[in-house]
């Protein structure tokens, strides 16, 4: 993909731009082979520039069979790949039960993600999760993350995976995210929560279980007392703060925090396995340094916030040749980049799934 010149200034419709470069390749993916690392994932074309009957591709709600994650982490335990869109509880709007069932009986949603478990907040959506995780052979094929922002406490840790467990009906959780990691203090306690989880406290799988993402994984997470080594495949932090997210990806697991920037560069595994960080149309600024970096240490990104919560639908005073964009429009800005393997939405109806 060719580098943006330095200096330049994006247009007023990034989408439209991107769109018109990729046009041509994602509608020729769609009915070739599957993508492979690299390469952009195909994208399903917006329903506005068809005409006539939409093809199952083009309808916004409709997810393409080629949108999967290509990231080995981002795998089921029964070995699937997780869905380039996720589904996660938004504590905004009520979300019911069969809106999660349904995202994944008809629209072959597998990553879902649990903000917290206030029942008060999510409505039926942590319900919906236990019915799936009910079926040992469904909960073989979700990719279940979790995770809290009371992570200076290792007491507090694992008391939340304990209840996360329970309240999912589940024996092990396929990430586990430290939210909203500030810079500052925050990261000081982030890093030591990840080391602690790794280490003394024993809630991590071991990596040659968790890595397979086939049956050795789930063997292990149904041994008893959690596991080998711990009911937690998958290690993330969340963060709206590009230059937390880039020490996060420079730290290692037995290093420093990653603080000099030279961390990282003697070849051991990052503290992290996935990174959370926002990502759309009116925050870019991730494709400079951030997605890079995780490109580097092979680290997958979700993105979540890919609609703004909602305001860039309703168009911007500059956007004044071009229609406001659209759900899909904005997933597929967002899932875009390489790095990017899961766009997250947070909706409370199937029609603004994508």
């Amino acid at each position: 993909r060719p580098a943006r010149p330095r200096g330049g200034r994006r247009p007023p419709v990034p989408w439209e731009d991107k769109r018109a470069r990729k046009e041509e390749q994602e509608m020729a993916s769609l009915v070739g082979a599957a993508p492979q690392r690299n390469h952009p994932r195909p994208r399903a074309p917006s329903s506005r520039a068809s005409s006539g009957k939409a093809s199952p591709a083009s309808r916004p709600h409709q997810l393409p069979p080629e949108l999967n994650a290509t990231n080995s982490k981002l795998r089921t335990t029964s070995g699937r790949p997780v869905r380039s869109v996720g589904l996660g509880g938004n504590r905004h709007v009520k979300q019911s039960a069969d809106l999660v069932s349904t995202a994944h009986d008809l629209h072959g949603v597998n990553y879902f993600f649990a903000y917290s478990l206030n029942d008060d907040e999510y409505g039926g959506f942590l319900d919906g999760l236990q019915l799936l995780c009910a079926d040992p052979v469904v909960r073989a094929d979700l990719f279940i993350a979790v995770g809290t922002m009371n992570f200076r406490s290792t007491e507090a840790i694992s008391a939340h995976v304990a209840r996360c467990l329970r309240r999912l009906g589940t024996d092990y959780l396929d990430a586990f995210f430290l939210e909203y990691v500030q810079r500052g203090s925050d990261e000081g306690a982030a890093v030591d929560a990840l080391r602690w989880m790794r280490g003394e406290g024993g809630l991590v799988m071991d990596a040659t279980k968790s890595d397979d993402g086939g049956g050795a994984a789930r063997a292990s997470a149904r041994a008893g007392g959690g596991g080998v080594t711990g009911p937690v495949r998958f290690l993330g932090c969340s963060t709206h703060d590009r230059d937390v997210g880039l020490r996060l990806l420079q730290s290692e697991r037995h290093g420093g925090a990653g603080r000099s920037g030279k961390e990282g560069e003697g070849g051991e595994e990052c503290l992290v396995d996935l990174l959370m960080a926002r990502y759309n149309m009116a925050h870019i600024r991730a494709e400079e340094e951030l997605f890079p970096a995780a490109l580097a240490r092979d680290i997958p990104v979700v993105a979540f916030t890919s609609t703004r919560w909602g305001s860039l639908e309703t168009g911007h005073p500059q956007w004044t040749h071009h229609p406001p964009p659209t759900v899909a429009d904005c997933v597929r800005f967002a899932s875009h980049p390489d790095a990017v393997q899961v766009a997250l939405r947070s909706t409370h109806t199937l029609d603004r799934l994508p």
